[in-house]
């Protein structure tokens, strides 16, 4: 491998937003319908090869535990290109399956990702800590997914940014480098299909980038609650960055001076609060 890859500016940085936006618009310029609805997989594809290059094709079948990242987030982009290319079936196009079909995705996160911690923990540390995290993961993703079908691309885009941040963060802060870089790459991909969608609309927030995107936070959020020293506390307060659009629509229409098209930027800065609230919990947590 060249050593400039190695960097982790590169491979958890610029290699995902780079794959991410440039696979965009490779697949938006490809022509014909079919191939411009599945440009959003470019996300998935960005992530997957920061996780290749930052540890390398990790073994198969995967074993229990967060090592199965790669082929979790791998499974849930074959799922969403499924659902992106026959998005026109009536069966497909059902809600009712594509909320089924993500629950299910999450929760195989989850379990999977607790698979190995689960067996040696005892039955109070199961409903203290790893029941709360495969439910919280399953609530995000299910808000996430109302956010996607409401609001505008960019901000379900903002959201997933900042929960990465802040899981990079909170794995920093308890001293998890491998944890940070992943939760960084993810942020970098998402950001890529972000670039697509400020100023103006031009990429929906697909199910090829909300499976991707749901199970990677699953999975990192198992790594950063369950093995580290975080407070479990820190991962609910992170995750209220996902309700943030209803304050922000508050504070805006509050301050009318701000244009429209800047309202994502309203909208971060509330989402940087819950982030900002997770990391302080987690600090003093940690160092106690």
């Amino acid at each position: 491998m060249p050593s400039f890859l190695e960097h982790p500016l590169t491979w958890a940085v610029a290699l995902p937003f780079m794959v991410a936006a440039l696979g965009i618009w490779v697949l938006r310029r490809a022509g014909g319908g079919r191939a411009a609805g599945l440009a959003g997989a470019a996300v998935g594809a960005g992530y997957l090869l920061a996780l290749v290059t930052a540890g390398g094709l990790p073994p198969f079948p995967p074993p229990a535990g967060v090592g199965a990242l790669f082929y979790l987030v791998a499974l849930g982009l074959v799922l969403g290109m499924v659902l992106d290319h026959f998005r026109d079936r009536p069966l497909v196009a059902s809600p009712l399956l594509r909320v089924l079909l993500l629950g299910a995705h999450v929760l195989l996160c989850a379990w999977w990702s607790l698979g190995a911690p689960l067996a040696g923990a005892g039955t109070a540390r199961i409903l203290s800590q790893g029941l709360p995290l495969a439910l919280g993961g399953l609530v995000v993703a299910l808000r996430l997914r109302h956010v996607a079908a409401q609001a505008a691309p960019a901000h379900p885009a903002i959201m997933v940014m900042v929960a990465a941040l802040g899981l990079a963060a909170l794995a920093a802060l308890a001293d998890s480098p491998p944890a940070t870089g992943i939760a960084i790459a993810l942020a970098a991909a998402v950001a890529g299909h972000l670039a697509w969608n400020w100023p103006g609309e031009r990429e929906p927030f697909s199910d090829s980038v909300l499976f991707v995107a749901a199970g990677a936070l699953v999975v990192l959020a198992v790594r950063v609650g369950w093995h580290t020293a975080t407070p479990l506390w820190a991962l609910p307060v992170l995750a209220m960055a996902f309700f943030a659009d209803t304050p922000a629509q508050r504070l805006w229409l509050r301050w009318r001076r701000v244009p429209e098209p800047f309202y994502p930027f309203v909208l971060l800065a509330v989402c940087l609060v819950s982030l900002a609230l997770a990391a302080a919990i987690a600090w003093v947590g940690v160092d106690m």
